[in-house]
């Protein structure tokens, strides 16, 4: 007996975004509005203390990454506004 063939899933338009928060918040945001998207949250966890500081050093790592991340693709829609 031959195996079932699972059926794929339908596949995204190739202009359809993956992500289309991201990439509004992207197309308006300043850097500013990146640090005051987190603010909120870094300051509930400079509250936390006791078994959790491990778990809140890597959520900062995280948050730091992420912010990182955002201000690049900022820059980089700056870049490609320029060049237009």
């Amino acid at each position: 007996m031959p195996a079932k063939k699972t059926p794929e899933p339908p596949h995204p338009a190739e202009n359809a975004s993956r992500f289309p928060t991201l990439e509004a918040f992207v197309e308006w945001a300043l850097e500013e509005d990146v640090e005051r998207l987190f603010a909120p949250l870094k300051s509930e966890l400079d509250a936390l203390k006791g078994p959790r500081v491990e778990q809140v050093k890597r959520v900062r790592t995280a948050i730091a990454r992420t912010e990182e991340l955002l201000k690049s693709l900022l820059e980089t829609r700056r870049e490609l506004e320029e060049s237009r």
